[in-house]
């Protein structure tokens, strides 16, 4: 690392290593011929002999005539570095130029990694290892809940960030190679000069390579396949941003519970009053009875903690309403007025009319022939409920008795009758007939359903029971569902208590015994029954009666709830597979053109100089007269290069130029 000789002077020591200088006065010949092979390595092409006439290189004359140290003893000539005689001065020349062996260790490492393709290969690798771990990140996360994910950056950015270096990283690897193709290029054949700036300008980027592929008249396949990854290249981020989508999926959410009121029983009423006859009046059965008559139930209510929410079939105990025409199968009686009513004594002009439906509800009706001095029929309402007895007997319900009420719906033809054979004819002809039965039954929904906060539409079935006992002792109706029913209720049972069944009796009894005529004077009894004459669809008001009391009993003091399921949005990550085939592919390509070009390189024995701008310097044109050189201005370069023709070869001196040749 330093000069050694022997012990004729002093000198310091040449760099900071702690080693020991000494030279004598007897240097030269092979001594200094040593000292030079000791300052500068001997390597290929190079001799100490070189170094003498170097000018980086001190000469002999520079050690024999350099100023002596006033202390002549050579036993003390030997300095230890970092600890001289400070009271022997003493002077040295000045050496230039001589390396310690640590530097030119690094330098040689340097030269390893730049003569060769260790920064290409690395960078291929590294390409190749980013998109490696993009794929096995997406084989983690595919399909997994975003809140998941831990890491501070979102998948998409990781992926992005290993997508850029992936690219860079190619891109490296592709830039050296087709730089290097531009020597192999002319080592191997006579070309344009101005092919060089082509093959120089596609490894610049992908603009570059665009230009490369319609500029160069003689394809080079192996170039081409350079050019064409360069400027796919640019598709490589915009395919990373597609990798990954976060999709919202609905499902349930385990910490919360959604519910709907819903009840297997009708027992107990807190707010109740007697009646006259001793009867036990639900006064909120009441009210959802005229709510129902009038449209104005309420909507089935919902507790749903999320705005999304759903439920599995339910059951509850409820009222069904099956209503028919009976038009046709109802019998029609006339009679005499007077036969009815004993003040009546003109039965010419008045004739009474009997309707019997099939489940015997009688409605009558009276109509009268001009002059009409009194009113006829034209709207009656008739209602009928079993007997009380009917519930305890021999213990057992039958289905036919498991009935609130019957109630018949008669519009009666109203014209200036002539008489009782043209009365009886429309009468018969025109009449039309709906009867209704409301009874106990167990109510099951489906597909009820929460979305955005809304209620969907959903069903609702009125399922009767298989089986209705009666227990005298607890004034209750028990009715059982089929085993196979699947209801959150014990034993698929519901209990009813006789006395609210026969006050809901009572409550139709009173409100739907109804008539309107129409003569002399516009009769009606009551509201509720214009309401019936002028609705549309007389079976639906029915219908809405049932499904008001079906609400509120599922309100009663004896309610529980059907769970639901509350449904939260989760976002996924979800991998486009097909997305991350371009870049893989991209870097496949790479890795082969990168190795093919390492190979193509080392077969040929071509110079390794890549991106390298100083072998122009170096290996200059030969063979062109100096005029033909004298182009200054770009345009005039260009245009004189595109009529050279040279190879990179060796001349008879041996010396590698780019070499004036003509195309074969």
């Amino acid at each position: 690392d330093g000069v050694e000789g022997t012990q004729l002077g002093r000198v310091s020591p040449i760099n900071t290593h702690q080693h020991d200088v000494v030279i004598g006065d007897n240097f030269g010949g092979q001594e200094e011929r040593n000292l030079r092979e000791k300052v500068y390595p001997v390597t290929a092409g190079y001799s100490p002999d070189d170094a003498a006439s170097s000018p980086l290189m001190p000469s002999l004359y520079d050690f024999q005539n350099a100023p002596r140290a006033h202390n002549t003893d050579k036993s003390q000539s030997i300095i230890h570095h970092g600890q001289p005689d400070d009271s022997q001065p003493w002077t040295t020349p000045e050496i230039k130029g001589i390396r310690p062996a640590a530097m030119a260790g690094h330098t040689n490492k340097m030269r390893y990694y730049n003569d060769w393709w260790f920064w290409e290969t690395s960078g291929a690798i590294l390409s190749m290892l980013c998109m490696i771990s993009v794929i096995i990140m997406l084989r983690q996360v595919n399909n997994t809940p975003l809140h998941q994910w831990n890491f501070y950056f979102q998948p998409n950015a990781v992926i992005s960030a290993f997508v850029v270096v992936s690219k860079t990283a190619m891109l490296l690897a592709v830039a050296e190679s087709l730089s290097q193709l531009k020597w192999l290029y002319f080592f191997k054949g006579t070309h344009k000069l101005k092919d060089l700036e082509a093959f120089e300008e596609a490894s610049r980027g992908p603009w570059g390579a665009f230009v490369f592929l319609w500029r160069l008249k003689k394809w080079n396949p192996l170039a081409l396949v350079g050019c064409v990854v360069m400027i796919a290249a640019l598709a490589m981020d915009p395919f990373a941003q597609q990798i990954v989508s976060f999709p919202v999926r609905y499902e349930r959410d385990a910490n919360a519970t959604a519910s709907i009121a819903v009840t297997n029983a009708y027992q107990l009423v807190v707010y109740r009053k007697t009646t006259s006859s001793g009867e036990i009046y639900d006064v909120n059965m009441v009210g959802a009875f005229y709510s129902g008559l009038f449209n104005k139930s309420a909507p089935l209510d919902f507790l749903c903690p999320s705005a999304n929410c759903t439920w599995d079939p339910f059951y509850t105990l409820g009222l069904s309403a099956e209503c028919k025409d009976v038009s046709r199968s109802t019998e029609i009686q006339p009679n005499k007025c007077s036969e009815d009513d004993s003040s009546a004594n003109d039965d010419e002009r008045c004739t009474r009319f009997t309707l019997t439906t099939p489940r015997n509800i009688s409605v009558s009706a009276v109509a009268y022939k001009k002059p009409l001095e009194f009113n006829s029929t034209r709207f009656s309402i008739s209602t009928i409920s079993p007997s009380a007895s009917d519930w305890s007997r021999s213990g057992v319900v039958t289905q036919e008795n498991n009935t609130i009420a019957l109630v018949a719906l008669a519009y009666l033809p109203y014209d200036e009758l002539q008489d009782r054979a043209t009365a009886t004819k429309m009468y018969k002809t025109l009449t039309n007939v709906t009867e209704c039965k409301i009874r106990w039954c167990a109510k099951r929904y489906t597909n009820i359903a929460v979305l955005n906060g809304a209620l969907n539409s959903f069903t609702v079935e009125d399922i009767p029971f298989a089986s209705v006992s009666y227990a005298p002792l607890e004034y209750s109706i028990r009715g059982t569902l089929n085993p196979n029913a699947h209801s959150s209720f014990k034993d698929n049972i519901f209990h009813i208590d006789t006395r609210k069944t026969t006050a809901l009796q009572d409550l139709f009894l009173t409100s739907l015994n109804l008539n309107s005529t129409l003569g002399g004077d516009d009769n009606w009894s009551n509201a509720l029954t214009r309401l019936f004459y002028e609705s549309t669809n007389t079976t639906g008001v029915i219908q809405n009666i049932a499904a008001s009391l079906t609400d509120n009993l599922r309100h009663n003091e004896n309610n529980t709830t059907a769970k639901g399921h509350v449904i939260k949005p989760v976002a996924y990550i979800k991998a486009h597979w097909v997305w991350i085939s371009l870049p893989v592919m991209l870097v496949v390509i790479s890795m082969g053109f990168l190795g093919y070009t390492i190979w193509a390189t080392t077969h040929a024995r071509a110079p390794l100089w890549k991106s390298g701008l100083l072998p122009l310097l170096f290996h200059t044109l030969e063979g062109w007269k100096r005029e033909e050189l004298e182009a200054e201005t770009k345009p005039l370069i260009n245009d004189a290069a595109e009529e050279m023709h040279a190879r990179l070869e060796k001349n008879e001196n041996g010396e590698l130029r780019f070499r004036k040749s003509e195309l074969l």
